[in-house]
């Protein structure tokens, strides 16, 4: 868990108690990432460090410094750690060392995690119509993009899941709020766009299946396949969270109740 007081701490599952923590110079601290026992965070001096799961024992950080304080997301692909706000950078997993970049990608500090799938980066861009840029994950270079909408600078990240990319961003046409579906595995106009409002636009959508979740002021189910909203429910306060599935269901939580969503039932199976 990354704390904004700016450590990272290992919390017993079953018991609430502290296991180890790691301070951090910067307040902030990126969310952590985990995959075979190692943990990824960056913050502390602007670095991304790897240490053990169990212990906390440091195993590496990296070669140079990405500025990766500030909530910056990372991403893991098989090999390769992904950090992205103005600038990207690949980090070897195994040892830190810098694979590629940085190269430039968006306007100023963004937020918003790229999500990782089949040797490609997609790249949400808070630029006005530059929507989200793909990149090859070996080299950096820049494969295609996707245009006609913008993301924000923080929180929405893209979701890919059986070939195609979901997003949601801000049209320049119209400047509401849609979530797009676009070919992710190659350069296209979007196959499909759903209206989801004017506020909509700090969410990241989840795949299930063949239905796309999301969340904010109003929680949707939305056809994969074909961009038909299924569902809907207004929860009771208002907020940019994202949803979550686990065991055949979605849970969303608006920032004071948690909700439970069966599958094709609009209005909560519990709450709490």
């Amino acid at each position: 868990y990354g704390a904004p007081t700016g450590a990272v701490y290992a919390i017993d599952a079953f018991t609430g108690s502290i296991k180890w923590r790691k301070e951090s110079v910067s307040i902030n601290c990126t969310p952590v990432c985990v995959r075979d026992n190692i943990v990824y965070y960056g913050g502390a001096g602007d670095y991304i460090h790897a240490v053990t799961a169990d212990t906390g024992a440091p195993v590496w950080t990296s070669t140079n410094n990405p500025s990766a304080s500030h909530y910056t997301p990372l991403v893991l692909s098989s090999n390769k750690v992904i950090l992205c706000h103005s600038s990207i950078y690949a980090f070897d997993s195994a040892n830190g060392s810098l694979k590629w970049g940085p190269i430039g990608v968006r306007s100023g500090w963004c937020e918003s995690a790229p999500a990782v799938a089949n040797g490609r980066i997609y790249v949400p861009r808070n630029d006005g119509g530059q929507g989200v840029l793909v990149m090859d994950l070996n080299t950096g270079a820049t494969l295609w993009q996707n245009m006609g909408f913008y993301c924000t600078y923080k929180y929405g990240a893209p979701a890919v899941a059986n070939g195609k990319m979901y997003v949601v961003g801000r049209s320049v046409a119209d400047t509401n709020a849609y979530l797009y579906c676009f070919n992710a595995n190659a350069s296209n106009g979007p196959l499909w766009t759903c209206y989801l409002g004017t506020t909509a636009d700090d969410v990241s959508p989840v795949v299930v299946s063949n239905v796309v979740y999301v969340g904010g002021s109003v929680v949707r189910a939305i056809n994969a396949n074909t961009g038909v909203e299924l569902w809907n429910f207004t929860p009771a306060s208002n907020g940019n969270y994202d949803p979550f599935t686990k065991y055949g269901w979605m849970f969303y939580c608006d920032g004071y109740r948690l909700y439970g969503f069966s599958d094709g039932s609009p209005w909560p199976s519990s709450s709490g």
